[in-house]
């Protein structure tokens, strides 16, 4: 027996072939990284509320300068649903 099928159009799968994007801090390179492969708009403030960095952002390091702390993230991914927590750096 054999068995013929045709593939057309997508497969309605993106978030398997595309990880969604993830905010860290990265000891070796001390700094602050937007992990994954699509753009997010991303909110990161001190502990009093003062923010450091608010835009849409591609993959990569952020241009966040602190030396230490607790930070807090917001991070909108381009399903429109949004991530948050937090980033410790010592």
């Amino acid at each position: 027996q054999t068995l013929a099928f045709t593939v057309s159009g997508t497969n309605n799968i993106p978030s398997v072939l595309a990880p969604s994007p993830r905010l860290y801090f990265d000891d070796d390179r001390k700094a602050i990284v937007l992990a994954g492969n699509q753009k997010a708009r991303i909110r990161i403030m001190d502990i009093t509320g003062r923010t450091l960095f608010d835009r849409t952002a591609s993959p990569g390091e952020l241009p966040v300068t602190t030396n230490t702390g607790l930070l807090i993230y917001s991070l909108q991914l381009p399903d429109g649903s949004v991530k948050s927590g937090r980033i410790r750096i010592q």
